[in-house]
């Protein structure tokens, strides 16, 4: 099997087009390039078929592959006229990893591979011996840290006054842990330097990446073997990283950094310290430095740009005053920049509404809700750093990413405290709310994997850590990790000392023109699942249509009312149960009137008591349950043991608890239909009343709560002289009742879908327990994690035949779907298809689902 693939190569086009399956991401854009003209390093790319071979053959690889590798080599020697090898023309190349996702800086790039001892005194007498010395530590220290594994720190301790020192001493360091090898041979090294990168496809950091961003493990890498190009050979030359427009705030604006005398690896780990490439105020920036060049970069960024109709993300070098495309890709950027971009793009005729919609991820309007710092006079600012992605989190200092995990885990805040971050550190930045780094620019790893994932960042702060003391002193400040909380203000780049009270940023104009777009294409209306007043208000704010799902029974965990509920599970006389009925009746009533009163207009879902009892009362409690309501220790826990059930997720809950505590779901109901007619004779409110009853298995549940609530509405009108109205649904948890649906819909308005239980009963798995197999189920690919999207096979089937059933009988019925499902895009892809009045989802997510609906119609419509 043939694996090269040549680019920027007389003679030579690519002869797998452009497809970044096989070329990666990356690979395609050098070929596409290349072919159009562009200014590339010339070289060749192995497919991912090779990588897939690597693994497939206990990491060995095929036996004609020297063969192939020498040809592609003869064929870069013969463009570039250097030879590989050869000490006074030598072929020096990079080896670069790329999948076909963008995984910034997971996996290996080694450079100046080809480059010996030999060489290194070629280059010094024919270029400069600073620039040969320096390319050669370079490689030793790469080569060696990388391709020989040895760490990286013995190279650091290892470094001397003088390059020519250093070089001694990395030599003797790779001698001492790699006996009998010879690093001077550079077809040696080209292989070693191939097979690091393919070995780096599995390495923790870049799983640990692809498990976060949900990127398929079984593509693979391609692996880029380029011509080097020099930004350290002398003051005319560098090397930068520029952005075609802002990716932290979308302005149409170049935006990047630049270091003279570098390579590229001094930018993106952040051990340099770049200057940025526009700023005119500064003297060391490109625009200043190299004028005619920025000129030329300009031009360039609008090309990529316009041809792409996306930002691109560029890395560039300048070797001797000319300028080197090595990289262009989609940039990542934060939310906020995504919808300005998409929103300009569209006003600048490159892509259409539909497009624009398309680019922006649901979940990243999650990153939309950054908070800021409330500033006062109280705040103690300490020091300040770049503004390096926006957003502000508090949170006690973790220096590592076992230290974040563990403090997530636990339920707390952090910010990751490093001197600058590497791929290494992706879990710790996954677990952590924010990132502050001592050194590294708007461009560094930092900055870039922060924007990415939607979390603030301060970078470049330039402070100081003491591991074994763990202390870190920022100016005059010290701080003790083990003790003080810290806030960043990624938005400033402010450090300021403890907890601070953060709010939620506004929305911009850009973002309400965009969700406008949105909500003009999608056709299933989004509501909220609430719990409180607080809940709507927030859902409001989001754009929510009303309440799907108002959980009832979440307002009696409050400590007064949780009071109560034991009393009425505990209590024997049933005159003493009725009195703490009334006195929670009034409680409620209370929770209610307050939803009401922000819901002018809308629909809101009262879901009915749900739970099964042991949710408010367990033997573990028993002692604080006696002790709390003033009885007796054993007559409590001969009650709570009397009422206890093996498997209480299918046992007396939902309608069950109203058949068998009938009084429950008449208080209830007495609650919801007074705080409506009070809040209307108040406030003069249109509120549309929705009553649901949960966990509906039979049609018998449904006749007898049904004549329970209309009685009490008939009860309530009398008492207020007001007419009521609403509308009766069932939740649809079961597979029986999705079985008898013909029969439950001739006695309600509407069907809900229940998704979580209803995922639970078809799969006979309990949400709470598949964690303990569900990893292993998803390694051996039996098996996605069917509550986080649904199962169309079993599940969406089920749904399907209760749609048909029910509408063939009552073709006015409605349904619905309230759970997380509601607010996953793949799910909503599906119940698109379901032709749904609406859908329901927590608060925090609805942005995500308004934006799912419309991509779904999209799709559909134009089968992107």
């Amino acid at each position: 099997m043939e694996f090269i693939n040549y680019f920027g190569c007389d003679g030579f086009k690519s002869l797998r087009g452009y497809d970044p399956d096989l070329l990666g991401n990356k690979g395609a854009n050098l070929s596409h390039l290349a072919d159009q003209g562009f200014r590339v390093p010339p070289g060749f790319i192995l497919s991912s078929q090779l990588c897939k071979y690597y693994y497939d053959n206990n990491k060995t690889l095929p036996n004609d592959f020297d063969e192939q590798l020498r040809k592609a080599i003869k064929v870069l020697e013969s463009q570039n006229g250097k030879v590989f090898g050869d000490s006074k023309s030598p072929l020096l190349l990079s080896v670069r990893s790329g999948a076909k996702e963008s995984m910034p800086g997971m996996m290996d790039t080694i450079l100046n591979v080809g480059i010996n001892r030999k060489i290194a005194d070629g280059l010094s007498k024919n270029v400069s011996p600073i620039f040969a010395q320096d390319t050669y530590k370079r490689f030793l220290h790469i080569y060696g840290s990388l391709a020989l594994k040895i760490p990286s720190n013995k190279f650091g301790a290892c470094k001397k006054d003088s390059l020519q020192q250093t070089i001694v001493s990395f030599e003797e360091l790779i001698n001492d842990n790699s006996p009998g090898y010879d690093h001077s041979d550079v077809f040696g090294q080209l292989k070693k330097s191939i097979v690091a990168v393919l070995d780096s496809w599995n390495f923790e950091k870049a799983a640990t990446y692809r498990k976060i961003y949900n990127i398929c493990e079984k593509q693979g890498t391609a692996v880029i073997v380029q011509t080097m190009v020099f930004g350290n050979m002398n003051d005319h030359s560098g090397t930068g990283v520029v952005f075609s427009r802002n990716p932290i705030n979308g302005a149409k604006e170049i935006y990047g950094e630049f270091l003279l005398n570098a390579q590229g690896e001094d930018i993106v780990s952040g051990t340099g310290h770049p200057n940025p490439i526009n700023d005119k105020s500064n003297p060391h920036s490109m625009v200043n430095q190299m004028p005619e060049l920025y000129a030329e970069l300009k031009i360039l960024t609008d090309k990529l740009e316009t041809h792409y109709k996306d930002v691109q993300d560029i890395e560039f070098t300048v070797e001797n005053n000319k300028l080197y495309l090595l990289q262009t890709r989609n940039a990542k950027r934060t939310t906020a920049a995504s919808i300005k971009i998409a929103i300009d793009l569209v006003h600048e005729g490159l892509i259409s509404k539909e497009q624009a919609l398309l680019r922006v991820a649901p979940e990243s309007l999650s990153h939309l809700m950054h908070s800021s710092v409330k500033y006062d006079s109280e705040t103690q600012i300490i020091g300040k750093g770049l503004a390096a992605s926006p957003g502000a989190a508090s949170g006690i200092i973790a220096f590592t990413a076992e230290e974040a995990e563990t403090i997530n885990k636990r339920g707390g805040n952090c910010i990751l405290v490093r001197i600058d971050t590497s791929p290494e550190d992706i879990r710790g930045m996954h677990f952590a709310n924010g990132i502050l780094t001592s050194k590294g620019g708007y461009t560094s790893h930092a900055a870039v994997i922060a924007r990415g994932m939607g979390k603030p960042c301060v970078s470049g702060a330039n402070f100081t850590i003491d591991l074994d003391a763990r202390i870190i002193k920022i100016k005059d400040t010290i701080l003790d990790a083990s003790s003080c909380y810290i806030t960043i203000d990624g938005s400033t780049g402010n450090i300021i000392l403890g907890q601070v009270d953060l709010s939620f940023e506004e929305f911009s104009s850009e973002f309400e023109e965009f969700m406008k777009w949105a909500d003009s294409i999608r056709k299933v209306k989004v509501r909220v699942n609430a719990e409180s007043a607080l809940d709507i208000s927030y859902a409001l704010k989001f754009g929510a249509e009303g309440v799907g799902l108002a959980r009832s029974e979440h307002m009696l965990f409050e400590a007064e009312r949780l009071k109560l509920i034991r009393k009425i599970i505990l209590v024997s006389k049933p005159e003493e149960r009725s009195n703490y009925i009334r006195d929670l009746f009034k409680l409620h009533k209370k929770d209610f009137k307050e939803m009401f009163a922000i819901l002018d207009g809308a629909n809101v879902n009262v879901r009915l008591f749900d739970p099964p009892l042991h949710e408010f009362i367990s033997l573990d409690d028993a002692n604080n349950i006696a002790q709390t309501l003033e009885m007796d220790l054993d007559f409590v826990i001969e009650k709570i043991k009397a009422i206890s059930e093996k498997n209480p997720m299918l046992g007396n809950r939902g309608v069950r608890l109203g058949m068998t505590y009938p009084e429950l779901y008449e208080m209830q109901a007495e609650a919801i239909f007074e705080a409506l007619v009070e809040v209307r004779k108040v406030k003069n409110l249109n509120i549309h009343l929705e009553i649901m009853i949960p966990f509906i298995s039979n049609e018998n549940e449904v006749i007898r709560i049904s004549n329970l609530i209309r009685e009490v509405s008939l009860k309530i009108q009398g008492s207020y002289g007001q007419l009521i109205q609403y509308r009766l649904g069932i939740m649809i948890e079961l597979p029986r009742a999705a079985l008898i649906a013909d029969k439950l819909a001739m006695h309600v308005d509407y069907f809900s879908f229940g998704t979580n239980d209803l995922t639970q009963t078809v799969y006979g798995i309990s949400r709470d327990d598949y964690d303990s197999f569900g990893v292993v189920y998803k390694d051996l690919g039996i098996l996605e994690n069917p509550f986080l999207s649904i199962d169309e096979e079993g599940v969406g089937e089920i749904m399907k035949i209760a749609c048909e059933k029910a509408r063939s009988v009552k073709p006015s019925l409605s349904f619905s779907v309230c759970g997380e499902h509601a607010a996953d895009p793949k799910s909503i892809n599906f119940l698109n298809s379901l032709d749904l009045s609406y859908i329901s989802c927590s608060p925090f997510r609805i942005l995500i689902a308004r934006l799912a609906a419309a991509q779904a119609v999209i799709r559909n419509n134009y089968g992107a």
